[in-house]
């Protein structure tokens, strides 16, 4: 009776659970049911048939539509089987030939975390250096984290004007604690040696051999984007902004496949709104 047949994990046919578990015990195995029904006829398809929530969240897709909130593009996407992703979150905006276009944020948060631009300028954080290469159309990636080294006669200049009165300790990956981050940046520079935030507060001492070690994650991922859908099912720019993950979280994540996981794939996966039927 194929209703009540199951397909199982090692690729044969069950007539039911029983039947398995007698095998299982048998065999002494671990064979568990892949889904009803027989392995040879099942085909993977796509279901679309999720209901999303009316909640208004708009989003722009890279196709350049709006969307009431990122189920409803992820549905679409999903019924027309298209790479339509989240471009940026709010409406899409359209100039009078009905061209979809970015619009620039217009500010950033008020921190230092002073970057390396691939145009040799420094600037105050990451989302300095975005909004400035969004304004100007220009296609700007992040060289290093920190100033940029300017160098004269093959000879390097570190002109720094460190707030004496701004004492915001910070420990470097080098173990020592400076008064704040541009004290840091300027030994760094003034030695040639790369010194980069371990965390904010003073350094721990060490005590011998007792000392803890601690993970540094030091990504410079470069900002374009080639979507992969990593092995916690999320979706990553690239694989360098996976592997930063996977250091931050100290949990191991590897490529699935690429492409972005809210896409369809010839493996029976979960999503968080769509998954793969037979």
């Amino acid at each position: 009776d194929d209703a009540s047949t199951l397909c199982g994990s090692d690729g044969n046919d069950y007539e039911d659970v029983c039947e398995m578990r007698n095998i299982n015990c048998r065999k002494e195995d671990h064979v568990t049911v892949k889904f009803s029904g027989r392995c040879e006829t099942r085909q993977p398809y796509c279901d679309c048939g999720t209901l999303c929530p009316m909640t208004i969240e708009p989003v722009c897709g890279s196709d350049g539509r709006t969307y009431i909130n990122e189920c409803f593009l992820k549905e679409r996407a999903c019924a027309r089987n298209d790479d339509v992703i989240v471009q940026f979150s709010g409406e899409c905006s359209s100039d009078y030939t009905n061209t979809a276009h970015c619009t620039c944020p217009q500010h950033c948060p008020a921190v230092y975390r002073p970057v390396c631009g691939s145009d040799g300028l420094t600037y105050d954080s990451e989302c300095h250096l975005k909004l400035f290469a969004c304004n100007k159309n220009l296609n700007l990636l992040v060289n290093r984290e920190g100033v940029c080294r300017q160098c004269e006669n093959g000879a390097c200049t570190c002109t720094f004007a460190c707030p004496n009165e701004r004492k915001e300790e910070v420990c470097g990956d080098n173990g020592k604690t400076y008064p704040n981050e541009c004290f840091m940046n300027k030994s760094s520079c003034k030695g040639n040696v790369d010194v980069r935030l371990a965390y904010h507060g003073k350094c721990k001492p060490k005590d011998g051999y007792n000392a803890q070690k601690m993970c540094v994650c030091h990504f410079n991922c470069p900002l374009y984007k080639n979507l992969i859908c990593g092995s916690d099912n999320k979706t990553y720019d690239n694989e360098c902004e996976l592997k930063e993950a996977s250091c931050k979280t100290q949990k191991p994540i590897s490529v699935k496949y690429q492409g972005s996981c809210a896409g369809c794939s010839a493996s029976f996966t979960h999503y968080d709104y769509f998954h793969l039927s037979c």
